[in-house]
Order: C-alpha cells, then sequence, then structure tokens
C-alpha cells in the first residue's frame, strides 16, 4: 500500500479585517504570497481563454495595484503601488 504524505502545514490564516496601516500590509502580503503560489499551480482563463496574472488591486482601493512578484513593505509606511509588475522576484 503506498505511503499517504503528511499533510501540509498552513503558513497564513486568511482574515480579511480592515486595520493599521501595517496590518494591512500583512493582509497585502498574504494574498500577494497566497496569490503567487497558486498562479503556479494553476492556469487561470476567462471564457476560455487563458489569462496571464501578474498582480492583483483590493476591491477597496481598485487605483492601488499590487505586482505578484514583488513583498509589499512590511513597515506600514508605503501601500502604494510597485512599479515592477512584470519582474521576477
Amino acid at each position: 500500500m503506498a505511503k499517504r504524505s503528511k499533510p501540509q502545514t498552513i503558513e497564513y490564516a486568511f482574515r480579511f479585517a480592515k486595520g493599521t496601516d501595517a496590518e494591512q500590509a500583512r493582509m497585502v502580503e498574504m494574498i500577494r504570497v497566497n496569490l503567487h503560489e497558486l498562479v503556479k499551480q494553476l492556469i487561470l482563463t476567462h471564457h476560455g481563454q487563458e489569462v496571464v496574472v501578474d498582480g492583483f488591486r483590493l476591491r477597496e482601493s481598485p487605483d492601488t495595484p499590487y505586482a505578484l512578484a514583488t513583498p509589499v513593505p512590511q513597515d506600514g509606511a508605503s501601500s502604494s503601488p510597485t512599479s515592477k509588475q512584470g519582474e521576477e522576484a
């Protein structure tokens, strides 16, 4: 009988409460890391056509893009978008 692999540990808990700037930065970084790992494993589609995803925006601040490959500053001092959308970290 084949051995079962051990379950993977959870690195992030999905909590989406708006808080301080530092908490918001940590939430955005959690989303970025998880989405970045997901798009490495998935082919996202729209109406059956492949879609290449390199970033995301929060619904509450749709004018602020975040690149998947660029870490978000954790000091909470800056929530501005990064200009490195196409670069790989």
